[in-house]
């Protein structure tokens, strides 16, 4: 197994209960983007945001609270974040230790005899490969998107101060949850978006996405947060980041995120060279 995140460790669990003989290669954390740098970080950012919100309705339930005024330590969110992250983590090798599943920590290769060759050093010897890599973020071609200074949601997740404006360019999950997140925190948050619609993953089940983006639409709208319908075409850095939309039209900005679709960081075609043993490409 090459990849130890939500499609991969999962593989090779339920590989392990079949009987078979399991290692997994993995060369960051366990657990990939969503347990360390998307689903559950994010979840942490929001229920902070819950809880001001509660804070600022508990009138309506016959709490008075004198002063509502609040302050976020990012230092603080940052540490109770690690400590969400690193038990899940210790979760998931714990399950995979149960199972007999054997972690290699390194970059996983194929050899021309088909096996895994783990850092260049270490080889497993394999009838089987399953490519649970995981995604990155992909490129989109605009000017100074390639800067440093633009941040993306694995950037964002580790910074210890509230931005005082923030734009999001890509209006899906991600970008979403931590556009509610900040802007409850106190930062002015737009989502640009070029599409008529928000959070298009088809993660959602279809029964229900018209109903959810609908509400959260209507939601985001009603705050200001939204401008649907809108590409960015050049990114200038000043004292603050000025972002040129068609139709001249521009925002500025303190803090840019990018959170646009992501791409597969292992591709399908690797299958193509591999004729002489079973492989599964899986997708987190």
């Amino acid at each position: 197994m090459i990849g130890g995140g939500p499609a991969g460790y999962v593989a090779a669990i339920k590989a392990a209960q079949l009987g078979g003989k399991v290692a997994l290669v993995e060369k960051s954390e366990l657990g990939g983007t969503c347990l360390n740098r998307g689903c559950i970080p994010t979840k942490t950012y929001l229920h902070n945001a819950e809880i001001i919100e509660n804070i600022g309705h508990a009138a309506n339930r016959g709490i008075v609270i004198e002063n509502p005024n609040f302050t976020v330590d990012m230092d603080k969110l940052l540490e109770t974040k690690s400590k969400v992250v690193n038990t899940l983590v210790g979760g998931v090798a714990g399950l995979l230790r149960s199972y007999g599943v054997t972690v290699h920590k390194g970059v996983g290769t194929i050899t021309k005899d088909k096996n895994v060759l783990v850092d260049g050093s270490e080889l497993l010897e394999t009838k089987k490969i399953i490519l649970a890599g995981g995604s990155k973020v992909s490129k989109i071609n605009v000017p100074g998107m390639e800067s440093p200074l633009v941040m993306t949601s694995d950037d964002i997740l580790e910074m210890n101060e509230v931005p005082e404006s923030l734009v999001i360019i890509g209006g899906g999950v991600v970008g979403i949850e931590l556009g509610q997140a900040f802007m409850t925190f106190g930062s002015k948050v737009t989502v640009i978006e070029m599409m008529d619609r928000i959070v298009k993953e088809k993660t959602i089940l279809s029964q229900v996405k018209p109903f959810f983006q609908s509400v959260v639409f209507q939601t985001l709208k009603v705050l200001g947060m939204l401008s649907l319908n809108w590409i960015v075409v050049v990114l200038r850095s000043m004292s603050t980041w000025k972002l040129l939309f068609l139709e001249s039209t521009h925002q500025v900005t303190s803090t840019v995120l990018k959170c646009w679709r992501t791409q597969p960081s292992v591709w399908g075609k690797l299958l193509l060279k591999m004729p002489s043993k079973e492989t599964m490409l899986l997708l987190n």
